[in-house]
């Protein structure tokens, strides 16, 4: 099953092909991978195509009506479960990918484990964007075609196999009427008025070299109460010492949001004017569900991981130095100067040109979700 072909690829005898896309992890990364989905569905409309990927980010991808199956999976050690358990749990995953006949496998993930689910899957033919273990466990693989592609149209470069010529599109993610209804409600029981332009500040992240200091958000929020602006913080899981960090150093009302799960999460994001959010996941839930998103960029490329248009209300804040960008955790100076080059003044003052804008117009768009 490890022919290394890179020929095209031919459904034309097949009416129903079976497609099995898979990202583990992480949200931004799985969010990002939905025009795909929704490009292999306009190609192939009667196709079945299922999503594998980890347990904390399969809701995220409910509702998708390109979807027709989500298979989750439990990534990384389970507290107290034996090793022979583990190994259980895997076949039968595997068994479970085998009896669904998949024709094609599409790992965006190329992890040791990703390639052997998509080898063990049995599908014929099985393609992966710039894997990073051997090839052997592919039959097609897409090189990157320039360091500055955006994610997405990475992503989608894996479909030119499949005679699918790549059209980039913003990622979407897909709330229920009762979800929205349920963050308005959240929204006023917190004291503010979502009929009314609220400013989200999303000051976390995964990585700590992605994280901009707390400091900035503290003064961005303290500018932004002086105007007369809601404004109100999310949080995601292991976050909350710096959201209290942030309260700390905040003069004025402080509204801190609680830790949502992700889908209550963005039906609240989608009720704001503007997030300002650093370069995590959350940054692309809130452009997934059409919030004028702000991300603050620090060791990585925005050209790459901001796929998102300014004409839609977005915008990216970086700052050029000469070791940026470096993609890395830990910052090799120690000092995190691509982030500190960043200045809150600069955000601060492009939230109230937006604003303006909102006051001359009578797009609701620019008001979020009411």
């Amino acid at each position: 099953m490890g022919f290394r072909s890179q020929q095209n690829l031919d459904f034309a005898d097949k009416s129903k092909p079976r497609f099995l896309i898979c990202r583990f992890r992480h949200l931004g990364d799985v969010i990002v991978s939905t025009p795909l989905v929704h490009a292999l569905r306009k190609a192939f409309p009667d196709a079945h195509i299922a999503y594998l990927t980890d347990e904390k980010f399969a809701p995220i991808l409910e509702k998708n009506p390109a979807l027709d199956e989500i298979i989750s999976i439990t990534h990384g050690h389970i507290p107290f479960e034996s090793r022979r358990a583990a190994i259980r749990r895997q076949i039968s995953l595997v068994k479970q990918l085998r009896k669904q006949h998949f024709d094609v496998v599409i790992d965006l993930f190329g992890s040791y484990r990703s390639a052997l689910y998509a080898f063990l899957s049995g599908a014929p033919v099985r393609i992966c964007g710039n894997p990073k273990v051997k090839r052997f466990f592919y039959t097609h693989f897409q090189n990157s075609s320039g360091l500055d592609e955006s994610i997405v149209l990475r992503y989608l470069n894996s479909l030119r196999f499949l005679g699918i010529e790549p059209k980039e599109s913003s990622p979407q993610i897909y709330l229920t009427d009762d979800e929205i209804k349920y963050a308005f409600t959240y929204l006023r029981s917190k004291g503010l008025d979502p009929e009314q332009p609220i400013i989200g500040l999303h000051p976390g992240a995964t990585w700590p070299t992605k994280i901009w200091d707390y400091t900035n958000y503290s003064q961005l929020a303290q500018k932004l109460s002086q105007q007369g602006l809601q404004v109100f913080v999310t949080c995601r899981p292991g976050e909350e010492h710096i959201t209290r960090k942030i309260a700390g150093g905040w003069i004025g009302p402080v509204i801190i949001g609680d830790v949502l799960p992700v889908r209550q999460l963005a039906a609240v994001i989608q009720h704001f004017m503007i997030h300002v959010s650093n370069d995590c996941g959350v940054m692309h839930l809130s452009a997934a569900v059409g919030t004028s998103t702000f991300g603050i960029f620090g060791p990585s490329e925005p050209k790459v991981w901001f796929p998102y248009s300014q004409k839609e209300g977005h915008k990216a804040f970086w700052k050029e130095i000469d070791c940026r960008p470096c993609y890395t955790k830990e910052c090799a100076k120690g000092t995190g100067a691509c982030l500190i080059a960043v200045n809150h003044v600069d955000v601060y003052n492009e939230i109230i040109e937006y604003i303006s804008k909102y006051k001359e117009s009578t797009d609701p768009h620019l008001l979020g979700k009411s």
